[in-house]
């Protein structure tokens, strides 16, 4: 940062120019700060109370701006006013510009459009995802209908939303190697599965002989018949769907609901 050395002796010459190099030292420091906060920023204060905006910070277009407080309104009222003085010459000119920000109407941006810096203490980029626990009331309040976040949450859209495939679905790492983990957003699995016949194909063979020989159950094994119809030889019994009716089986590992979103 840029300084002045005043331990030096003899008179320092204080001109426009060391005034001028004081208040750049600072301004620009500042507007670095305010890039960094973002735009559109709540550093301090300007919270809704009672109808009422209490006094604050703002960072906005990489400047920091005092906001006055008073009653909230729809808009951001950005105010740059002059002070005239005299010179040592009796020319009089405008010389101190105090800028203030306030809530009006037909002003630089929505009021709604202010975020405070406390949400942005890690910052986020364009699609990045971050999970959290939030109640139907919560996601109410804070997204409309297509998923795009409202007050606190303004900035974000429900991942879901803004890819439908993305929805009721588990998340796995993408792996360059494997042919169904190689693309981003590529879906696969099912919630359900029905098993096909060469996933589902059992046999039991059981013999025959004289340890059957008077019981019902051998008279059952008759019936079927033997291979070439030898009654000593194993019958082949088929484990199939009893009534015919065929219905997928849960294929649903453990879970627990959680809500991602998805950054803007």
């Amino acid at each position: 940062m840029n300084r002045i050395d005043l331990t030096n002796l003899g008179g320092f010459p204080l001109e426009q120019d060391t005034l001028d190099f004081l208040q750049n030292s600072f301004k620009q420091p500042l507007s670095a700060l305010a890039q960094l906060a973002g735009n559109k920023t709540i550093l301090y204060g300007v919270e809704v109370i009672d109808g009422n905006v209490t006094p604050g910070w703002i960072s906005y277009n990489g400047e920091l701006i005092l906001f006055q407080g008073g009653v909230a309104g729809a808009d951001v009222v950005i105010a740059e006013t002059p002070t005239q003085i005299t010179f040592e010459d009796e020319t009089v000119h405008e010389a101190y510009f105090v800028k203030v920000a306030q809530c009006g109407v037909g002003g630089a941006f929505p009021f709604s459009d202010l975020v405070p810096l406390l949400s942005l203490q890690n910052i986020w980029q364009p699609g990045d995802v971050k999970e959290c626990i939030r109640d139907n009331q919560y996601i109410t309040d804070n997204f409309d209908a297509d998923g795009y976040g409202l007050n606190k949450e303004k900035g974000w859209r429900i991942l879901s939303k803004a890819y439908p495939n993305s929805a009721g679905k588990t998340f796995v790492n993408y792996d360059p190697a494997d042919v169904d983990f190689d693309t981003v957003g590529k879906t696969g699995g099912e919630k359900k599965h029905t098993l096909t016949a060469n996933e589902f194909s059992h046999s039991v063979s059981i013999p025959r002989g004289d340890a059957y020989t008077g019981n019902m159950f051998q008279n059952d094994l008759r019936v079927g018949g033997g291979q070439g119809g030898n009654p000593q030889s194993p019958v082949v019994v088929k484990i199939g769907n009893a009534n015919g009716v065929v219905d997928g089986h849960n294929n649903l590992q453990p879970f627990w609901v959680i809500l991602k979103l998805v950054k803007l």
